[in-house]
């Protein structure tokens, strides 16, 4: 149950940018983002959203967990 209980709440620390369009970006690359507090953090694109007329992007993404070595699948 612990396992399980860490798998669903992993993958739900979402983040969402509005950036100028940046055409390079795709789905499922990782990427490294500072935030305000100044920490650098991993996170894989999980959708994109482009607006031309405004040249403006929207990218949402999930933050990037290396392996956990405490928690151990059976």
């Amino acid at each position: 149950a612990e396992y399980e209980n860490w798998l669903v709440s992993r993958l739900t620390d979402t983040t969402t940018l509005e950036t100028v369009i940046i055409p390079f970006l795709d789905v499922n690359q990782k990427i490294q983002y500072r935030n305000s507090k100044g920490s650098i953090d991993s996170y894989i694109i999980k959708s994109l959203s482009s607006s031309y007329t405004e040249g403006t992007m929207t990218i949402t993404m999930i933050k990037f967990y290396e392996l956990d070595p405490f928690i151990v699948c059976s």
